[in-house]
């Protein structure tokens, strides 16, 4: 039996070639006929506001080279299923560039700036709504960035807290308390950012060139969040410290002190991701682009930055 995907494919793009890329957070196709080349893919996070995506991806290709997204077709009587239809970019993800020992065409010292020119447009986007927050479908607004943050924190610890023991409990409770919340001071500058943002929204394209393969979950937050969803990326490759230069560089009024902050934030959301799709193998929970087990590498950021 046909699934969602597969029935809309056939019948949006018939007498096409259709080949499987990737099923393991979204569904995606490749599709080929005469005419075009495309990558179709399933949203299953429902809560995801793909229009609204659809134009932050527009205001971000005008700064940098990106994937076009086509189409998007909300779910409704016709078909049940999210989908967007995007331009198709040969090439290989940047988390396996950047730990692949063949030889490559990219220039791994166009990273820092890529990623602050992102930054930069991002800050052109307009948001979703007012208030800080997620900018998804049913999230919650909240009238302070502090209240933001902490409450994901929260609920991102909650879900994670029985994977560690009791010294790095204490431990992470301590710093949400006093160090993360501290961090969500309002003598700071804010702006629509990426929250989500991992090495596989990244392409190295065919031709050296790299390419933003889709826009990640944004929100309105503060700069520094923005960073560190990116550096958190990045800690275990020398451009880490490069891009961190870049930002001070380009954005002079961004807090780089409070970075490591939302890099343990950013982790913790990965964490709860896993512990939602797969509680039963934390040995198995790897953050792209990562050699470390994922909680090994929370504990060891947590310690090396914040205790």
């Amino acid at each position: 039996m046909a699934s969602p995907l597969e029935t809309f494919v056939s019948k949006r793009f018939p007498r096409s070639q259709v080949v499987p890329l990737s099923g393991t957070n979204n569904d995606v196709y490749l599709v080929t006929n005469d005419d075009r080349v495309v990558v179709v893919k399933l949203v299953t996070d429902r809560d995801i506001p793909l229009d609204y995506l659809a134009k932050v991806n527009q205001v971000i290709a005008q700064r940098l080279p990106t994937q076009g997204v086509r189409e998007v077709h909300l779910a409704s009587d016709e078909h049940s299923i999210d989908v967007v239809v995007a331009e198709y970019i040969d090439g290989v993800d940047l988390a396996t560039t950047l730990n692949s020992d063949t030889e490559s065409s990219f220039d791994r010292a166009a990273i820092p700036s890529f990623f602050v020119d992102l930054l930069e447009a991002m800050l052109l986007v307009p948001p979703l709504h007012p208030g800080f927050g997620l900018f998804k479908r049913s999230a919650q607004t909240f009238v302070s960035h502090g209240q933001f943050i902490k409450h994901y924190a929260l609920r991102y610890w909650n879900r994670v807290r029985p994977y560690f023991d009791d010294h790095v409990q204490r431990s992470v409770e301590q710093w949400i308390n006093n160090g993360l919340t501290a961090a969500t001071a309002d003598d700071q500058p804010f702006g629509v950012v990426a929250i989500d943002a991992n090495l596989k929204n990244f392409v190295v394209a065919t031709d050296g060139s790299l390419v933003l393969l889709n826009v990640p979950i944004v929100g309105l937050s503060s700069i520094a969040h923005g960073v560190g969803a990116l550096s958190v990326n990045l800690r275990h490759h020398p451009e880490r410290s490069l891009f961190l230069s870049e930002v001070a560089s380009r954005l002079p009024e961004t807090r780089l002190d409070l970075v490591q902050h939302y890099e343990l934030w950013n982790m913790l959301g990965v964490l709860s991701f896993y512990a939602k799709r797969h509680p039963d193998c934390p040995e198995s929970w790897q953050n792209f682009g990562s050699p470390t087990p994922l909680c090994d590498d929370f504990v060891a950021h947590l310690k090396r930055n914040v205790c």
